[in-house]
């Protein structure tokens, strides 16, 4: 789903549900607690998920404010994009 579904309310009701769901998280507000932790990790927690190395991703776990439980979020990072350099490409609640 796209970041309008990223609520409280929605990720609740999947759950109860039983069902699997992915929501991107892009909106920079949500994103920001999210990135900040992201940054803070060490470097070996990195997994490469292409074959020459600009990307990587990894696990986070993180409760926001209000919900009744931590989360778990995929987040990719991407170093290069064309000839520019990037350092986050996306957050994705799993």
């Amino acid at each position: 789903m796209d970041s309008a579904y990223y609520k409280k309310e929605v990720v609740e009701l999947l759950k109860e549900a039983g069902q699997d769901y992915s929501i991107s998280v892009t909106h920079s507000v949500h994103k920001k607690p999210l990135y900040e932790l992201a940054q803070s990790l060490p470097e070996q927690v990195w997994e490469k998920i292409s074959e020459d190395g600009s990307e990587e991703a990894t696990f986070i776990y993180y409760q926001p404010a209000g919900w009744r439980e931590e989360e778990t979020y995929v987040v990719i990072r991407q170093r290069e994009d064309g000839g520019q350099r990037r350092l986050f490409l996306g957050i994705i609640l799993f």
